[in-house]
């Protein structure tokens, strides 16, 4: 039953998987971008 969900689970992320990473990639992309920045700032601060 459980092994069952996971696969209905995988099937129905897998329709929207490419606009999903796309989407978690600049997410990150621009997480990154500002953590990196803020230390940077935050670096040249003190």
């Amino acid at each position: 039953m459980k092994l069952l969900q996971t696969k209905h689970v995988t099937i129905s992320v897998d329709r929207t998987s490419l606009r999903e990473k796309i989407e978690g990639l600049i997410f990150w992309g621009l997480l990154v971008a500002l953590v990196m920045w803020w230390k940077k700032g935050s670096k040249s601060q003190s």
